[in-house]
């Protein structure tokens, strides 16, 4: 027993230094997730004291739940809890069913260059900062040099200041929040499926060919590529000033090449394209979710 737990010592020891390129690639990963993760949580005991920034987080004395007793027999904790019950559920009830709608909508559009141009316009919001959010929502809405106030004014109508009313916060809050996530929510069906699998079956998103095709001798080989749920192969490039490679197909499938639309049939190794920007991807014939890739072939 003791030489089997050398042994596997050992070949532990042997596969981080024969994969030591990609532990490298990897470290950065490890500490950005580290430091913004696990780092900030040392701050949380800042409610169990009595806080001074004299005295820093660890210098202050501890004051065990006074900050909370104090909070719950304040005149502000039923306001605010009940602001956040109602601004959540307003959140829910109009951000839950748009994106489904909008995808809906998308996939009813013909015309392949409009279909691009609605795709990207509808979820770049994604991507912009809250801080450059909130000042967006100060140009449209500001009720002296804001944009929607200025187009009101042009048809005889003066915009109420919406900045200025507490009743009007939630739906600003809500339908700003809306038209930044909405469109990104909607491209995002096939994740929320795999990770209902991974919920019910612990089926993983990125895994080995031979976890799908266990009958395919050469699926067994293959581990320079991987499945991506249910419908996708990815083949990375893990040569240095690589810009084409070999890319095996499962057998039993018709993949298609995202980029190209070329269709190949499993069972076969073909040389693929591999340019910086593109990672060779491929996916089932029958994907309902090949259109992901539309915003950017």
């Amino acid at each position: 027993m003791r030489k089997n737990k050398v042994q596997h010592k050992q070949g532990f020891i042997q596969g981080i230094k024969s994969s030591r390129a990609l532990y490298l690639l990897l470290l950065p990963s490890f500490i950005i997730f580290l430091l913004f993760t696990y780092y900030p949580m040392y701050g949380v005991i800042i409610a169990f004291k009595d806080f001074s920034p004299a005295q820093g987080i660890l210098g202050s004395p501890w004051v065990g739940f006074k900050n909370f007793i104090q909070y719950f027999n304040s005149y502000q904790f039923w306001p605010t809890i009940r602001n956040t019950i109602v601004i959540s559920l307003y959140t829910i009830v109009i951000t839950f069913p748009l994106p489904v709608f909008l995808a809906l909508m998308c996939n009813q559009i013909r015309a392949r260059r409009f279909k691009k141009f609605f795709q990207v316009s509808t979820y770049l919001p994604h991507f912009i900062s809250t801080v450059v959010m909130c000042g967006m929502i100060i140009l449209f809405l500001s009720p002296s040099t804001g944009i929607i106030a200025k187009l009101a004014e042009l048809f005889g109508f003066t915009l109420p200041n919406l900045m200025g009313s507490a009743s009007a916060f939630p739906s600003i809050y809500v339908w700003t929040e809306a038209w930044q996530h909405v469109g990104w929510d909607s491209m995002r069906p096939y994740m929320r499926e795999q990770m209902r699998l991974v919920h019910e079956k612990g089926t993983p998103v990125m895994r080995p060919y031979f976890y799908d095709y266990p009958e395919d001798k050469k699926a067994w080989e293959v581990e320079d590529s991987y499945l991506f749920g249910t419908d996708f192969l990815v083949a990375p490039v893990l040569e240095a000033g690589a810009r084409e490679r070999e890319v095996y197909l499962p057998k039993g499938e018709v993949w298609i090449d995202v980029w190209t639309g070329e269709e190949r049939n499993g069972g076969e190794t073909i040389t693929v394209s591999a340019p910086l920007e593109k990672i060779p991807v491929f996916a089932k014939k029958e994907s309902e979710y090949l259109e992901i890739f539309d915003n950017f072939s």
